[in-house]
């Protein structure tokens, strides 16, 4: 995961693959998710599409 922003209530991160031009696969998603879902701190999550952070923002 690469940190975006935010604060106590609300944060976003991107899940990065640890290849080069990779993305990162359904499998990395979905331990990322459980991971998060797994913590107490965390009571609300949204896992949006894949994009390219290289050119999309």
């Amino acid at each position: 995961m690469v940190g975006g922003g935010g604060d106590a209530e609300y944060f976003e991160v991107f899940i990065t693959s640890s290849k080069r031009y990779g993305s990162p696969s359904i499998e990395d998603i979905e331990v990322i998710e459980s991971w998060l879902l797994k913590n107490k701190d965390v009571s609300n999550l949204s896992l949006g599409q894949l994009v390219d952070v290289n050119y999309s923002f």
